[in-house]
């Protein structure tokens, strides 16, 4: 019996952390035309004047994570692309919920006393990047798949973390391109 109970408790603790981290996940919003056959496309290549919003470095990170992610899915890069692929970012800083309580007080006589309290923030080094991806089809100039996703970016950290971050956020963006035919 208690055997059972213990089973129990670690079967409903196992299915709330698993709803905890399905409430966690950003959702990513996909549009795309579907009307296009996206068989035929197999090269790609970057706008030449990208506005991307980042700086040259997460702004290289990203081309890099993209260029990864497009091979696995089998694209070429070629100078001669079917599509083009443009991205575009915006960031903000996540507000910080975090604080600590100081507090001064005096004790007056036995049983009565005075005292401030105030809350200092703890600085966050986290900020959101809204990240937006457009496949344009280069001969029609015609905007074919769009995603968008809200990532939380953390600031600092080491190169390597900074460059697995930009891969695990493309490698997500792009999970569902090309959209298959239902």
């Amino acid at each position: 019996m208690i055997a059972i109970k213990k089973w129990i408790m670690w079967r409903n603790s196992f299915i709330l952390f698993g709803l905890l981290m399905i409430a966690s996940c950003k959702p990513i919003n996909i549009d795309y035309d579907s009307q296009t056959n996206f068989s035929t496309y197999k090269t790609y290549n970057f706008y030449n004047n990208i506005q991307s919003g980042l700086n040259e470095l997460n702004n290289r990170r990203m081309r890099r994570a993209i260029d990864h992610t497009m091979r696995e899915k089998g694209f070429i890069k070629s100078n001669n692309p079917d599509v083009f692929i443009n991205f575009y970012t915006k960031e903000s800083k996540k507000p910080s919920y975090t604080s600590v309580g100081v507090s001064v007080g005096r004790r007056i006589g036995r049983n009565i006393g005075v005292g401030i309290n105030s809350r200092i923030p703890i600085q966050n080094n986290k900020k959101n990047q809204h990240i937006t991806f457009d496949i344009v089809d280069r001969q029609k100039d015609k905007l074919i798949w769009q995603a968008e996703m809200t990532a939380e970016i953390k600031e600092g950290g080491s190169v390597a973390s900074r460059d697995a971050q930009y891969s695990r956020n493309i490698s997500k963006l792009l999970r569902n391109f090309p959209p298959q035919k239902r």
